[in-house]
């Protein structure tokens, strides 16, 4: 009896014990999820046309997460003779993409990776620090979201891949890296050529706006002027929406790839014909339209955009051949000159006093200039209203200003 109580009690804790086993399992494939750890290279050499992970870092972890892991592919690698640098943050993009979770890797050693090609050496193998002996039972990896091939499948095929990656068709590749920074030189160099297309199709030195319309796939064909080869299509008035076509150099040959560009014409301004001396009144032979030239510091609404507009102005200053004429360096002839003897009048009311007085400054047409009155030297500002007459504009004047024996008052409707 006694023995077959305690036959009872042993197989009770071995029943609990197995089945402590067994809920303990998950809890190790767990902690295995953790123990990925990826540490980034500070240089590396790639041997291929693709970059892996294994190229620019040390994966520890069980080795055969490791191997699989490292022969995911980042990017296409970097042309011989330049180098690039990879980021941690743009690793992670790379491998977010091919459907890795971030969550259950480990990150150690620097924030970039400078990266070479190398085509004569090796490829080198993944170093590989055994930290589990509890491989995942379904066969997937700690480190997928299940959209990577899993298991041994994964590894051959990413494998099959590196080894063809020199017979790659290249035009399926997008860079993976791909900045706004590449994008904006992209579309200066698109934007270059198609400006010189247009100058030639023209006969002309015109400064065009153009915006051209460049697309992710497109633009790592753009990034050097020397791969563009030629320029072709646009419509005459070469103004608006336009199509143009590019002969591209490419890694199997010449393509033709459509490029669409909004096309503006420089805003036209007035401009001297000839050297225009200071004080000259203005003629329709003295005056071209230019476009504005690229670089100015002057805007547009500062300068004459109509050529009858001008006609009649006088000159404030001296001009050169083909220099933009501005708003302020022309106005209305001076009818008053520095020191010419003035009418002035006086409008108190309806009354008009008038005297007689001497001009201080020079101006034209509703320019306000400083006189001063004959009568008692006193110094007024006055708007000029007609050839050597003057009218006050100062506020609290009054005939009371002036020697009324010597001036005469007036009611006066209009003038």
């Amino acid at each position: 009896m006694i023995r077959s109580h305690w036959i009872y009690i042993a197989t009770a804790v071995a029943y609990f014990l197995l089945r402590s086993i067994a809920y303990s399992q998950p809890v190790t494939a767990k902690v295995g999820v953790e123990q990925v750890v990826i540490h980034l290279n500070a240089s590396a050499e790639c041997p291929s046309n693709l970059l892996q992970l294994k190229d620019v870092a040390t994966i520890r972890g069980t080795a055969k997460w490791a191997a699989d892991l490292g022969s995911l592919t980042i990017a296409p690698s970097p042309q011989v003779g330049k180098p690039a640098l990879w980021s941690r943050k743009d690793i992670e993009l790379a491998l977010e993409r091919r459907g890795i979770n971030l969550n259950s890797l480990k990150w150690e050693g620097g924030q970039q990776c400078r990266v070479v090609r190398s085509p004569n050496k090796a490829a080198t193998n993944v170093m590989a620090a055994p930290l589990s002996t509890f491989p995942p039972d379904n066969g997937s990896y700690p480190w997928s979201n299940g959209l990577t091939t899993g298991g041994s499948e994964g590894a051959k095929s990413n494998a099959k891949q590196a080894q063809t990656s020199d017979e790659a068709n290249h035009d399926r590749f997008t860079s993976a890296f791909l900045t706004p920074a590449m994008i904006a030189q992209a579309e200066r160099i698109a934007s270059t050529a198609i400006e010189k297309y247009l100058q030639t199709k023209t006969n002309s030195t015109i400064d065009y706006t153009i915006r051209p319309e460049i697309s992710t796939e497109l633009a790592p064909r753009l990034l050097q002027m020397r791969q563009i080869v030629g320029v072709d299509g646009g419509l005459p008035p070469w103004d608006g929406e336009q199509n143009f076509e590019f002969l591209l150099k490419g890694p199997t040959g010449e393509m033709v790839v459509p490029v669409k560009a909004m096309v503006e014409l420089p805003e036209l301004v007035v401009a001297a014909e000839k050297q225009l001396a200071k004080g000259r009144v203005l003629r329709e032979e003295d005056l071209i339209l230019i476009p504005m030239p690229r670089g100015s510091k002057e805007s547009p609404d500062k300068c004459f955009t109509d050529v009858q507009e001008l006609i009649g102005k006088e000159l404030k200053r001296s001009m050169s051949t083909q220099q933009v004429v501005l708003r302020q360096d022309a106005g209305a002839p001076t009818l008053i000159h520095s020191g010419d003897a003035i009418k002035l009048e006086v409008i108190a009311g309806s009354l008009v006093v008038e005297t007689n007085g001497k001009a201080i400054e020079s101006g034209g047409l509703d320019d306000l200039i400083h006189v001063e009155s004959l009568d008692n030297r006193k110094r007024l500002l006055a708007r000029v209203t007609g050839e050597r007459v003057v009218e006050v504009v100062s506020q609290g004047t009054s005939n009371q200003s002036f020697n009324k024996n010597n001036s005469r008052s007036f009611s006066k409707v209009s003038r």
